[in-house]
């Protein structure tokens, strides 16, 4: 009876198998061929990386819109993120690139941490330009409440 038992298991994955490589044949010609990249993908690539890392671009998230965008005035270049697209924009040309699943991912990453880079730039420089105190504020505060109601006496 085991021997039976055993016989039947290995036809049964002789049969599976032959089912799997056959679909599998026939997958690979029905199948669509794979998208290819655009012919300037490295280049898009490239300059949004290069954009990036410099200091004077301006960086803008449109929240609702969820599009991104940098300007450079010194390079003269615009870049627009919106749906798995990158537009390059320059006064004389435009270029649509799409990219794939893992190298948009990669970009809007790069593009968040240095945006969030700059916010913390920011903010340190906000609390370093800070001139008064609370104290010094709520001391102001009531100086001029106290001038104001001696005035008004």
């Amino acid at each position: 009876m085991e021997i039976l038992k055993k016989t039947f298991e290995k036809k049964s994955h002789e049969f599976r198998r032959l089912v799997q490589k056959a679909y599998i044949g026939m997958h690979r010609r029905t199948s669509l061929p794979r998208d290819t990249k655009a012919p300037y993908y490295n280049e898009c690539v490239e300059i949004c990386r290069r954009m990036l890392e410099d200091k004077d671009t301006i960086l803008l998230i449109a929240p609702i819109s969820s599009k991104r965008y940098m300007k450079n005035e010194k390079f003269g270049i615009y870049i627009v993120f919106h749906g798995r697209t990158v537009e390059v924009v320059n006064h004389v040309y435009n270029y649509t690139v799409p990219l794939d699943d893992r190298t948009w991912a990669s970009l809007m990453d790069e593009f968040n941490y240095e945006l969030e880079d700059r916010r913390i730039e920011f903010e340190t420089e906000i609390s370093q330009n800070i001139k008064y105190s609370l104290k010094t504020i709520l001391k102001t505060m009531t100086t001029k409440n106290e001038n104001q109601q001696v005035s008004k006496i």
